[in-house]
Formats: C-alpha cells, sequence, structure tokens
C-alpha cells in the first residue's frame, strides 16, 4: 500500500469518525429533553454531568479505536437512549452479539450479550480506557465462542 494510499485512506477515516462523533454527541444531548419517567416505567432523566461525561468518553472512545486503526463506520450508528438511573446507554448489535456502554457522571461500564447455544451470556464490567480496543474488537470481529468469553 502507497503511503499517499494510506494517508488518504487515515484522512478519510478521521473525517468520517468526525461525523458519526457529531452524530453520537447531538444524539446525547438529546437525553437532556426527556423528563423524569418519560418512558413511564421510572426512567431518571440525566443530570447535564451525565451527559457531559457520557460525550467526553465516547470522544475518548473512537479515538482510541481510530489509533488502533479501527474505525466506527465498521458498524451502523449506536442505539442511544437514557439510562434507567440517569445517564446514557449507547448499544451496538452485530452478529448475535450486542454491546452496551452506561455512562453516568464519573463512572462507566460496559456490558457484553451473546449467545452459546440456547444460552444467553451476559457479562458487565467497569469500563476503562484500555477496555476501549477490546470491546470495539470483540463487537466487530467474528470469534469463535470459546474466544468470547476471554474478554
Amino acid at each position: 500500500m502507497s503511503i499517499e494510499y494510506q494517508r488518504t485512506s487515515e484522512n478519510i477515516n478521521e473525517f468520517t469518525s468526525k461525523i458519526i462523533l457529531k452524530k453520537v454527541s447531538d444524539q446525547i444531548d438529546q437525553l437532556l429533553t426527556n423528563e423524569y419517567d418519560w418512558d413511564e416505567i421510572g426512567y431518571e432523566k440525566p443530570d447535564p454531568k451525565d451527559i457531559d461525561y457520557a460525550k467526553r468518553t465516547m470522544l475518548e472512545f473512537i479515538s482510541s479505536i481510530n489509533s488502533a486503526g479501527y474505525s466506527l463506520s465498521a458498524l451502523e450508528t449506536p442505539f442511544i437512549s437514557n439510562g434507567e438511573n440517569g445517564g446514557a446507554t449507547i448499544e451496538w448489535r452485530e452478529s448475535g452479539r450486542s454491546l452496551y456502554f452506561d455512562i453516568k457522571h464519573r463512572s462507566a461500564k460496559f456490558t457484553k450479550v451473546w449467545k452459546e447455544g440456547n444460552k444467553t451470556i451476559v457479562r458487565t464490567n467497569k469500563l476503562h480506557k484500555t477496555d476501549y480496543v477490546k470491546v470495539w474488537e470483540w463487537i466487530i470481529i467474528v470469534q469463535s465462542e470459546n474466544m468470547w468469553t476471554s474478554q
């Protein structure tokens, strides 16, 4: 691959990621328009601090996966909604797997959901910056079932 092609590809990836980040950021901002119990099942209205933290987390996430050579454009724009206790929930689905980020002010966790045979497996962990690339690879790269549980 020529250096010029590689630079062009990196520029396109960076441009695409900026567009996706803007779209995600705007959708996260929209969560502030929901009032308490907007869904009629008791979901809390997010605090502006929750929203700011969610946007910062997504900026760091996108920067990390871009630096690792990946792009958010590998999947559709995530589904973004209010979390049960305020904050933001960001969800991607691919090939029978789901990846959720649950982000509130100063805390974030990720949940991976997949099937093994007839059994649904759910794994939730605190989300650290060092996890960003691993969880992105988990959702975009088809892996054998025994690899899914090791991350």
